[in-house]
C-alpha cells in the first residue's frame, strides 16, 4: 500500500471538470504527493494529473461514502471536487503519526438538514463536522468506519452525509483531530475579513469550483485559474493596508439639496441616537435655500458646501470629510430611528466578515406622519442574486457600511443617479458578503418633491445600473436568470408607471411632456407603447401581479415550514404566519379568477367580432348581383 495520498470522488460530468482544476492546484502546492480519482465518467478526466483513475458504479451525489475506504494510500487525504489547495499541504499527514481521523469543523453548523439527529442526540459541543476535507489512516478500525458510514447513510435516508459521520465518529474508540480552519476554508466571505497576521489558508472549499465556464471566463480575461490569486486580492480587498476609520465612530453624512425645511428633522434623529459616538456632516450641494443656516443651528455638525454637482458626489464629499470606522447615509429629508446606529453595529460585530449590513424601514408623510411600514422581506441566501431582482435594502439611510469598503470598490457613481444606491449595493454584494437585521432603522418620506417620482429617469438610471453588471453576470446560468428578472420588473416597476403618466399628459394636452415620456420607453421599454391602451395595460399587470404574490406565498409558506420545526405549533408566531399563509392564498386565488375572466371576456368579444365580420361578408355577397347562366 502506497504511503501519503489525495483522493477525489467524482460522480458527474461537472465534478470530473472541477476535479481536474483541483488534482492541479495539488500537484502545484505538494508535488509530492500522489492523486487518484474515482469517476463514473473518466474519459474526460485529465490522465496527466491523476496516478491512478477508478471507475464508480452505481453513481449519485454522495458517491464518496461507497468508495472514500477502496483508497490504496496508507494515509488518505480525501477532498471535493470544489476545492483549491493554495498552500503546501504534505505536513498535514504528520498528524496521522498520532491521530486516527482528522476533518475541519464545519462552518454552517446550525443548518436544520447538518444538525438532524439520527440515533443519538449528541451534546453540541462536540464538532459539526465538514465532510469534503478528510484525513485518514487506512487502518482496519478506520476502513470499518468507513464501510459502516457507508451502510447508514443509505439507510437514514437524510440529503447530507455528515449526520451519519459524526454519530459513528462520536461512538467510535477512534483518535480524532479536528483540524485548523485554513485547512477547510468553506466561504469566500472569510477572505474578506483575513488578516495578513492570521495563518494562511491552504484548502479554499468554494461553490464556485464546482462550475468549470465561471473558471473559463476568468482565464478568457486574463486572470489566473490560481485561487491562491482570488486569496490575495482578498485580503487586499477590505483590510490588509486599508484605512479603518476612527475605531467605534460613526459618520453620519447627509447630502442636502434645497431641503432646509427636512434638514433639521435629519439633524436631530441623529443626535436622538442611543449609540453616542457618531458624527454628523453635512453637505449643501449648491442649494438656494436655507440649509446652512439650519445646519448652523447645532453645534457639532460639520457643514460642507459645493457646487451642485448631484447626490451621488455629495455623498462621496461627506465620505472623503468622515474620520468613522463606519458610515451611514442619511438623506436629508429622511429620518433615523433611535437605535438605528446601535442596531446597525450590532449586526456588523456579529458578521464581521460582511461589508454593510441593512435593516428594516417605514414610510411616512411630507408632515412625519406614519404611513406604512416596509413589506416583510425574503431573502435569496445569495444576497447578490436577491439585489440583481429588485433593490429589496431599499433607501441608504437603512444600511450601515464599513469604511474600508469604499477603498475597494469606489464611491458612488454620479452617473447612476436615482439609482445610486442601487448600483453601490450590487457592486459592493458582487465582490463581499453583506447582511441584514429586522430592525426599524429609518424613516423614508414620500412627498412631491421626491425625485422618485420621475418615472422615465428611474427608468433609465434603473436599466444603467443593471447593465453594468453584466460581465459579472456572464457566464453564471443563476446570475443571469436573476439579471432577466430584474430588468423586467424595472421596467414594470417604472417603464408601467411612466405608460400612466404618458397617458395622464396626453389627457391633460401637455404634448412636449407626453412626447419625452414616449421617447424614454422606445429607449428603454418598446412594449410600453403598446401599453398605452388602458385595458391592455390592466391585462398586462395581472401576470405580474400574480407571480409577485406567488413568490411571497412561497417565500411564508418556507418561513412557516421553519417556524414549525422550530418553534411550538401554538406558538403566536406560528398563528400569525399561518394567518399570512392563508390571506396570500385568498389573494393568488382573486388574482387567478380576475385573469381567467378577463380571458374568458376576451374571447367572447374576439368571438363576437369574428361573427360580426362573417355576418358582414354575408350581407355583401348578398348585395353582389350574380351573373346569369349562360351570359
Amino acid at each position: 500500500m502506497s504511503e501519503n495520498g489525495v483522493i477525489f470522488i467524482a460522480a458527474g460530468a461537472k465534478y470530473v471538470h472541477a476535479a481536474n482544476l483541483a488534482a492541479q492546484s495539488v500537484r502545484e502546492m505538494a508535488p509530492s504527493l500522489m492523486v487518484d480519482l474515482f469517476a463514473d465518467v473518466p474519459d474526460i478526466a485529465d490522465q496527466t494529473l491523476f496516478d491512478q483513475i477508478h471507475q464508480i458504479e452505481d453513481p449519485h451525489a454522495r458517491s464518496k461514502v461507497d468508495y472514500i475506504h477502496r483508497t490504496r494510500f496508507a494515509r488518505t487525504l480525501y477532498m471535493d471536487t470544489d476545492i483549491r489547495v493554495v498552500a503546501d499541504i504534505s505536513e498535514m499527514f504528520k498528524v496521522l503519526d498520532r491521530f486516527d481521523i482528522a476533518l475541519a469543523h464545519a462552518h454552517a453548523r446550525n443548518r436544520p438538514e447538518t444538525t438532524e439527529v439520527w440515533n443519538v442526540q449528541i451534546p453540541e459541543a462536540f464538532p459539526q463536522m465538514n465532510g469534503g476535507v478528510i484525513l485518514f489512516k487506512a487502518t482496519p478500525p478506520v476502513l470499518e468506519l468507513m464501510r459502516e458510514w457507508q451502510a447508514a447513510y443509505h439507510r437514514a435516508g437524510f440529503s447530507k452525509d455528515q449526520v451519519t459521520l459524526r454519530e459513528l465518529i462520536w461512538l467510535s474508540d477512534l483518535r480524532l483531530h479536528i483540524l485548523p480552519p485554513e485547512y477547510n476554508l468553506r466561504y469566500e466571505k472569510y477572505l474578506s475579513v483575513w488578516r495578513p497576521r492570521e495563518a494562511v489558508p491552504r484548502i479554499l472549499h468554494f461553490e464556485r469550483f464546482k462550475y468549470k465556464p465561471k473558471m473559463a471566463r476568468k482565464k478568457q480575461q486574463g486572470q489566473s485559474e490560481n485561487a491562491e490569486e482570488d486569496l490575495q486580492d482578498g485580503f487586499r480587498d477590505l483590510r490588509e493596508g486599508q484605512p479603518a476609520g476612527a475605531a467605534g465612530l460613526v459618520s453620519v453624512v447627509i447630502p442636502c439639496y434645497n431641503q432646509a425645511h427636512f434638514l433639521g428633522e435629519a439633524i436631530e434623529s441623529v443626535l436622538a441616537q442611543s449609540y453616542p459616538r457618531f458624527e454628523i456632516i453635512v453637505v449643501d450641494d449648491g442649494s438656494t435655500d436655507d440649509t446652512s443656516k439650519v445646519a448652523a443651528r447645532y453645534p457639532g455638525v460639520r457643514y460642507v458646501y459645493q457646487n451642485n454637482q448631484g447626490v451621488s458626489a455629495a455623498r462621496n464629499s461627506g465620505l472623503a470629510r468622515s474620520e468613522g470606522e463606519y458610515v451611514v447615509f442619511l438623506d436629508a429629508d429622511d429620518r433615523l430611528l433611535p437605535e438605528a446606529l446601535e442596531a446597525g453595529l450590532k449586526c456588523l460585530k456579529a458578521h464581521s466578515e460582511c461589508a454593510f449590513a441593512s435593516g428594516r424601514y417605514r414610510f411616512i408623510a411630507g408632515d412625519g406622519s406614519f404611513l406604512k411600514p416596509q413589506r416583510q422581506r425574503f431573502v435569496d441566501k445569495d444576497s447578490y442574486v436577491a439585489l440583481l431582482r429588485r433593490n429589496y435594502i431599499g433607501p441608504p439611510a437603512a444600511v450601515m457600511y464599513r469604511r474600508a469598503v469604499f477603498e475597494s470598490v469606489g464611491g458612488f457613481d454620479p452617473p447612476a443617479d436615482m439609482s445610486a444606491d442601487t448600483d453601490i449595493y450590487l457592486r459592493i454584494a458582487s465582490r463581499f458578503p453583506i447582511c441584514s437585521h429586522e430592525e426599524e432603522v429609518a424613516e423614508y418620506r414620500w412627498h412631491g418633491a421626491n425625485t422618485s417620482g420621475d418615472y422615465a429617469r428611474m427608468l433609465s438610471t434603473a436599466l444603467y445600473v443593471l447593465r453594468k453588471q453584466r460581465e459579472h453576470v456572464r457566464g453564471n446560468e443563476q446570475y443571469q436568470e436573476a439579471y432577466d428578472a430584474g430588468v423586467r420588473g424595472r421596467q414594470g416597476a417604472f417603464g408601467d408607471r411612466l405608460v400612466d403618466e404618458v397617458r395622464a399628459h396626453a389627457r391633460e394636452r401637455e404634448w412636449k411632456r407626453a412626447l419625452r415620456g414616449i421617447v424614454a420607453l422606445l429607449r428603454h421599454y418598446p412594449r410600453g407603447i403598446t401599453l398605452l391602451n388602458e385595458r391592455r395595460m390592466r391585462r398586462h399587470r395581472l401576470p405580474r401581479q400574480l407571480e409577485a404574490r406567488r413568490q411571497e406565498l412561497e417565500a411564508h409558506e418556507r418561513w412557516l415550514k421553519e417556524l414549525e420545526g422550530a418553534e411550538e405549533s401554538g406558538s403566536a408566531l406560528v398563528a400569525k404566519e399561518r394567518q399570512n399563509v392563508q390571506r396570500l392564498r385568498r389573494r393568488v386565488r382573486r388574482l387567478e379568477r380576475r385573469i381567467q375572466d378577463l380571458d374568458q371576456r376576451a374571447r367572447i368579444l374576439q368571438g363576437g367580432m369574428i361573427r360580426r365580420l362573417l355576418k358582414g361578408l354575408r350581407s355583401l355577397r348578398a348585395r353582389v348581383p350574380r351573373k346569369k347562366r349562360g351570359s
